[in-house]
């Protein structure tokens, strides 16, 4: 399959709860608006001697944060992860104590000739920033902003243990089709 030239189209956000044992079913996020994801770590560093780059120490992958604007967050995601709860009443509170859940945070982006499909294997997540704004003559929908972070997870990786931070498959990948039934992880057979 040919290799997309520019990406465009959101979709299919999904998270799944993180435990020792592995991962929850993965839970469908509908609303997607947009994704905006900031690299962490530091730059490469460049030490310089007889006139020459002398040696350089690499970059450090420290994983990313990010923004996922959504029309709204759902109520259950905000009870799986970020630990609201429903109280006796009916009423969903927050807790000023709650400690949310780290989660894998699944979505796919379309592109001119192939979609593709990407996971975070270690993502925690901040209460949504949102707005409210009265209805004028023209309608504008608010959106709510989930602010988050993304780490690396340890898997098991061809043998030795590989802090893994994200994945990604095109269309004609072998787990592709299965993306969202169970969070993909990393397999490489031992050398």
């Amino acid at each position: 399959m040919a290799a997309s030239k520019v990406r465009f189209g959101l979709s299919n956000v999904y998270y799944a709860l993180v435990s020792d044992e592995g991962y929850s079913t993965p839970v469908h996020i509908p609303g997607a608006v947009s994704l905006t994801l900031n690299r962490e770590g530091s730059d490469a560093t460049i030490f310089y001697a007889d006139n020459i780059a002398y040696w350089t120490l690499p970059a450090t992958n420290s994983g990313y944060t990010g923004t996922l604007t959504m029309a709204l967050v759902p109520d259950a995601f905000k009870v799986d992860v970020l630990g609201e709860v429903v109280d006796d009443n009916g009423v969903q509170v927050e807790l000023s104590d709650a400690q949310p859940k780290a989660f894998a945070l699944m979505y796919e982006v379309s592109g001119d000739a192939d979609e593709k499909r990407y996971v975070f294997y270690n993502v925690t997540a901040q209460r949504p920033v949102a707005s409210a704004n009265t209805k004028s003559d023209s309608t504008d929908p608010d959106t709510e902003d989930l602010e988050f972070t993304a780490i690396g997870k340890d898997f098991d990786f061809g043998g030795a243990k590989k802090n893994i931070v994200k994945g990604s498959a095109a269309s004609d990948a072998k787990g592709y089709a299965a993306w969202f039934t169970k969070v993909p992880t990393p397999a490489k057979a031992a050398a």
